[in-house]
């Protein structure tokens, strides 16, 4: 019996020791180093085992990258409060885009080089300028997230200098990607030979199999496309297709969205809309591929962001995950004192349900702890409910008015809906013009200071 008991007691002690001391990575170190000593000194000398795979030394990326594309429309002020390349920064950082695309960037070296003074911490921009004026007219760039890909490595490559580039880089486990960023002239006969000079260049140098080719196309390949519904110029869309046909790619938010009708050059004060921006993708990274969206950003442009995920092929599925409180939520004293009133609910009815003869199957602490748990989370949620602020409701109400103004579109659409829907999108793009300033002057100072 007194055996027993001792054991029963050394159970009990485990779980506290545990607890009170978790194995720190110091400690197992230590402990396989000491085992290895041991077994050295049985076996004798060991042979180092060879390595299986080659380290990666860059930056440690995820196994999904978002992409985007963007007609800025030129550079505007550089060292404005309000520039272009400041809601570029802030638009980079809360949508979380690794690579963003864009067109009629109008930079030089110089304004990269004060761009990355400004932003440096965060951007990195790689240019293929206008020949003619660099500074004025056409341009396009990639701006690269440095918190989110591997920036070691990726190089630019002219194609037709301020029209087409190619970016290679690589990606989650040396995996390589390239994406070409394409700014097709507005001239249909110019717009056709630009297609034409880039099958023309994949036959001479071979674009890699594995593109993504993203840009202002200044065309469209279906009716469906334009608002009012027409057919573009036959040339320019016939060498478009011939150039996607060679490549093996698929333009991935037509596909994605078979019958939605949405539209990224929207012209203001206007009925005419057009989906010029694009994001083609070969057929194996577009089954990999989700999030496609079309949005308005607070940079300012009359274009919208076309953005996507994509994940390697070695990525596992991955769910939403099971809910987690918010470390934030510590910090509220009106709920920190529910959860102590709750848990001192849940111990007096465990104390109560321990007891042998109250003890039954419905009631006993392990329930008593279960139920604390599931008040303890609806607590949480009612919590993070009273924290939203206004902002972010008002605007989630008006992007579900949205989504089902769109649904709600005929064939052709009408006059009324197509209005309803622009000044939906007005009001979000309001909101969101309030959400970025807010972001900008309530920002810590450390992070103003590096900015600046």
């Amino acid at each position: 019996m007194e055996n027993g008991s001792r054991a029963t007691q050394s159970s009990l002690r485990t779980p506290q020791t545990t607890l009170g001391r978790a194995p720190t990575l110091g400690n197992q170190s230590r402990q396989r180093h000491h085992t290895d000593r041991r077994a050295r000194g049985r076996t004798g000398p060991q042979t180092p085992a060879t390595p299986t795979s080659t380290r990666h030394h860059g930056r440690k990326t995820r196994a999904n990258i978002k992409v985007g594309s963007l007609n800025v429309c030129g550079k505007g002020q550089l060292y404005d409060a309000d520039s272009k390349w400041a809601a570029i920064h802030q638009v980079v950082r809360d949508k979380k885009l690794g690579v963003l695309a864009i067109q009629e960037a109008h930079l030089t070296q110089g304004d990269v080089d004060t761009i990355h003074t400004l932003y440096g911490r965060c951007l990195k921009v790689l240019i293929s300028p206008d020949p003619e004026s660099p500074s004025a007219a056409r341009g396009v760039a990639f701006v690269l997230n440095r918190e989110l890909v591997d920036i070691d490595g990726a190089c630019l490559q002219e194609i037709v200098p301020g029209r087409g580039a190619l970016l290679k880089m690589t990606w989650h486990a040396n995996t390589p990607i390239c994406l070409l960023n394409v700014y097709a002239p507005n001239n249909a006969q110019a717009n056709e030979q630009f297609w034409h000079s880039l099958t023309n260049w994949h036959r001479e140098h071979t674009i890699p199999p594995a593109v993504v080719v993203l840009g202002d196309y200044n065309t469209v390949e279906e009716a469906i496309d334009r608002v009012p519904a027409r057919e573009d110029t036959q040339g320019p869309v016939a060498a478009l297709k011939e150039l996607m046909a060679t490549l093996h790619l698929h333009d991935g938010w037509r596909i994605t969205e078979p019958t939605a009708r949405d539209y990224t050059f929207p012209q203001r004060a206007s009925t005419t809309k057009s989906r010029l921006d694009r994001i083609y993708l070969p057929a194996d990274m577009l089954n990999m591929s989700f999030d496609w969206a079309i949005e308005s950003t607070t940079i300012p442009t009359d274009h919208r962001l076309i953005s996507a995920r994509l994940t390697t092929a070695a990525a596992p599925f991955i769910g939403k995950g099971r809910w987690t409180m918010p470390l934030g939520l510590l910090a509220d004293q009106a709920f920190l004192q529910e959860a102590i009133a709750l848990g001192h609910q849940a111990l007096e009815s465990a104390r109560t349900c321990a007891a042998p003869e109250t003890r039954t199957p419905n009631c006993n602490p392990r329930l008593s702890l279960r139920t604390y748990k599931d008040k303890v989370r609806a607590a949480a949620r009612a919590a993070l409910k009273r924290k939203t602020p206004k902002l972010r409701h008002a605007r989630d109400t008006l992007e579900r008015q949205l989504q089902d103004t769109l649904r709600q579109q005929t064939d052709p659409p009408k006059d009324t809906k197509l209005q309803e829907a622009d000044a939906l999108r007005e009001r979000i793009l309001d909101i969101d013009r309030k959400i970025h300033q807010e972001k900008r002057f309530c920002a810590p100072k450390s992070r103003q200071k590096s900015q600046h």
